[in-house]
């Protein structure tokens, strides 16, 4: 391991780190009242409510109707403009969706800086290529509330979040949670020119969960400590049918060039690929005594400067963490663990390839027995397409067989993901198994199902038939 990330672990506390403060994310929030005074129509459903004179705020409306019924409004833009869309988050109360359906393929750029949710929670829904963009002048949203904010058939991109100091969040920024589905964040960077960068492309205090969504191009750089380069997560992250694709965690200490998770962290049917950490834990690191797993999923090309190229975990051992049914793959590390760097705790690995991973000390398999006690590695059923400096440390015979799986290249296989497809004559036919309850389909989804003629293949990806079993 490198000094920079010796010096990082010997600095870090078991699990996690702590929070980027309220204080530090808010001083980005003007606090200035943003809900400004103005003559409105009358709603008909007010019009025995209000005079003709009177003037309002939409924002009160909504408030009124929301102790009325209690139930959530939609809020559509008026126009596919940024001054339409600051009225639309101005006017909504808390558990409102600001409907931006009529701006497909459309769109905004902001010009005045991040859009500031002050409402508990909120969702943003569009529709295909809509999009709201920082003009890589701003951050996109920005929230100091504990609540969640959801986006759904959105694009967010090219937000852009720059201090001397800490900074946080280059396109999302909230002290809450955050849902994506159908979404994507694209084309964002965190930069502190002093201190600690979090969260090229997302940063959340909460959790951040993903649903068929995209997170890609995504950046954060910091002379010290630069974490989370497509997402960086305290409460945790899930992950389903999504990619999290070419980001990167550029410093002096760079972690997580994908992913940074801190609470639970459940990824499944989903892509991490091509990003890159600067230290460690290139495609995923996540830090927590709680569940991790990843499984039916593809770790591919991930790279880090130390260790860890493709995944670094810190876990406990009781639950130990699990990979399960994932194609782990091309990943590399410049000193050791190319695919798997265990720091603390446990992993257990069932039923996943190993195949093309790199790093001048063990390619694929690296646990930190420094730590106390030392962190182990466990499981069965793997294949790994060599066993000459692939690990450090002993496996029983029964983790893994040694074999050529013959991995295709990482592209569309069907499904909503891209795959490393297995052909017929792989090694990795047959010889699979699984402990995930209700595992039907392999990670393509529906569709695919992940058995054939009664067997499970290794990785993510059973391997296709050559005839349809109604073939006559």
């Amino acid at each position: 391991m490198s000094r920079a990330l010796v010096a990082l672990l010997a600095r870090r506390k078991q699990f996690g780190r702590r929070a980027v403060g309220i204080g530090a994310l808010r001083r980005r929030i003007p606090f200035t009242c943003l809900l400004q005074q103005e003559s409105c129509q009358r709603p008909d459903s007010l019009r025995n409510m209000s005079h003709p004179k009177c003037t309002v705020t939409m924002a009160a409306v909504a408030t009124v109707l929301h102790s009325i019924s209690g139930v959530s409004a939609n809020f559509p833009v008026a126009s596919c403009t940024e001054n339409a869309l600051r009225s639309a988050v101005a006017s909504a109360a808390s558990g409102d969706t600001i409907d931006l359906s009529i701006c497909a393929q459309s769109t905004i750029t902001l010009t005045t800086g991040a859009l500031i949710v002050n409402q508990h929670d909120l969702a943003f829904s569009g529709a295909q290529g809509a999009t709201i963009s920082g003009g890589k002048a701003s951050a996109v949203v920005i929230s100091g509330n504990t609540g969640t904010i959801s986006f759904t058939n959105l694009s967010i991109k090219d937000g852009f979040a720059k201090a001397s100091s800490t900074i946080s969040g280059g396109c999302i920024s909230t002290y809450g949670s955050v849902v994506l589905s159908h979404s994507l964040v694209s084309g964002c960077s965190a930069i502190s020119n002093n201190n600690g960068a979090y969260g090229g492309g997302i940063y959340a205090a909460g959790t951040v969960s993903l649903d068929s969504s995209v997170v890609t191009g995504n950046y954060t750089k910091a002379p010290g400590l630069a974490e989370g380069g497509g997402i960086f997560s305290i409460g945790g992250v899930s992950a389903t049918f999504s990619e999290i694709v070419g980001n990167n965690a550029l410093g002096q200490t760079g972690i997580a060039g994908g992913i940074y998770s801190s609470g639970t962290t459940n990824i499944r049917y989903s892509t991490i690929a091509s990003n890159y950490a600067q230290t460690a834990g290139g495609g995923v690191a996540a830090f927590t005594p709680n569940t991790i797993l990843i499984a039916n999923s593809t770790i591919a090309e991930n790279h880090a400067g130390s260790s860890g190229g493709g995944v670094m975990l810190t876990s406990a051992q009781i639950p130990a963490a699990v990979i399960s049914n994932c194609t782990v793959a091309g990943n590399g590390a410049n000193d050791s663990g190319g695919a798997l760097f265990q720091n603390n705790g446990k992993a257990n690995v069932i039923s996943s390839i190993f195949a093309e991973n790199f790093a001048p000390l063990y390619s694929n398999f690296f646990a930190n027995q420094s730590a106390n006690p030392a962190a182990l590695i466990g499981g069965a059923h793997n294949l790994i397409d060599n066993d000459t400096n692939s690990t450090n440390v002993p496996f029983p015979q029964t983790f893994a067989i040694v074999g050529d799986p013959q991995l295709g290249d990482l592209e569309w296989n069907g499904g909503p993901t891209r795959t490393r497809a297995i052909p017929p004559g792989s090694a990795a036919i047959g010889g699979g198994v699984t402990n995930i309850n209700d595992l039907r389909f392999d990670q393509r989804g529906k569709g695919h199902p992940r058995t054939s003629s009664g067997s499970m293949d290794i990785g993510a990806v059973q391997s296709e038939p050559l005839f349809a079993d109604d073939f006559e």
